[in-house]
């Protein structure tokens, strides 16, 4: 039995006063893909008087959330049970926010059980500095900034005025923008009467420093069936980056500006074509017409689809920092 198992068995009667039964399930039997079971461990006990399916990383690595629901929603309609959770040594805290988010069942000994299927979330302790958390998401003008120093020209020694007009936006945007930045120990904003921005990391640390705080740029999806120009995205923009099939139908991003302009031509549901209506202007990190790879990335990191998840390590893997 993993250690990680025996360390929730331990946390669960913490929490619970209850000791549960762990029984190993034979991988063999659940005909699922390899990819599925190769590296996991899989259990099962009661909780709350129910039945519930364990699944346990052999080597203590983390799955996306992407990843999480799709393989415990394989396994329950292979398995017809209805609470499948995921044991854990640690996770990062933005997957924890996704995981809550995608009410996925998850228990991480001596931190938190967090069972929706059972309307179960103990152990939990907030955390707060400043008023801040960790799940405390990036504005969208310092992650325009951010993204665009890491892919399209270095921003270090720029003062507020140039960094406004490169990126389009007001002074007073860069400023909080500049201000997150700097409250986050990403940047620091230094000088006499003109400061100038100087980022704390090398562009690939930066973007491994940032990425806990990064947040996906659509603001909503929006159907039409006129033909909106703009730059394409989605699942189009990564057949073009990767191996993906394009669809045959048009997947555009416009920024909130924009949208206001052909609101009245939309359909929130239905429509041939899809909209992204993004939290900062795509073309102004665009490449040829598609949207840039990190936004692109994090627009699609919580795709279930296993080609996307693919396809999308890849393009991270291809960066040229």
């Amino acid at each position: 039995m993993y250690e990680n198992i025996k360390q929730a068995v331990e946390y669960i009667q913490l929490l619970t006063g209850i000791r549960p039964a762990i029984e190993i399930v034979d991988k063999k039997g659940l005909h699922l893909p390899l990819i599925m079971t190769e590296g996991f461990g899989f259990y099962k006990t009661i909780l709350f008087e129910e039945q519930v399916f364990l699944i346990c990383h052999q080597d203590g690595e983390e799955s996306t959330p992407a990843q999480m629901r799709l393989q415990a929603d394989r396994i329950r309609q292979a398995l017809n049970v209805r609470v499948v959770a995921f044991v854990m040594e640690k996770a990062a805290s933005y997957n924890v926010l996704r995981m809550i988010q995608k009410r996925i069942n998850f228990i991480i000994p001596g931190k938190q059980l967090f069972l929706p299927d059972l309307l179960t979330d103990l152990g939990r302790k907030s955390v707060t500095d400043n008023n801040q958390t960790d799940y405390d998401e990036i504005p969208a003008t310092a992650q325009l900034l951010l993204l665009y120093h890491l892919q399209k020209e270095n921003m270090e020694g720029k003062h507020g005025e140039d960094l406004a007009k490169i990126l389009r936006v007001s002074p007073a945007g860069i400023t909080r923008a500049v201000k997150w930045l700097c409250a986050h120990s990403l940047a620091k904003y230094e000088g006499g009467k003109y400061k100038v921005l100087n980022f704390l990391f090398d562009k690939k640390e930066l973007w491994e420093k940032a990425f806990p705080l990064l947040a996906s740029p659509v603001l909503r999806i929006v159907y039409t069936d006129e033909c909106v120009s703009g730059i394409t995205c989605g699942q189009n923009a990564l057949a073009e980056y990767g191996m993906l099939v394009e669809t045959n139908y048009q997947i555009t991003a416009i920024d909130k500006k924009r949208y206001q302009t052909i609101k009245p031509k939309t359909d929130p549901q239905y429509g041939e074509n899809r909209i992204e209506v993004w939290k900062y202007a795509p073309e102004i990190l665009s490449e040829g017409g598609f949207v840039d790879k990190l936004s692109l990335y994090l627009s699609m990191r919580d795709d279930e689809d296993e080609r996307t998840q693919k396809e999308l390590r890849v393009l991270l893997e291809d960066m040229k920092w």
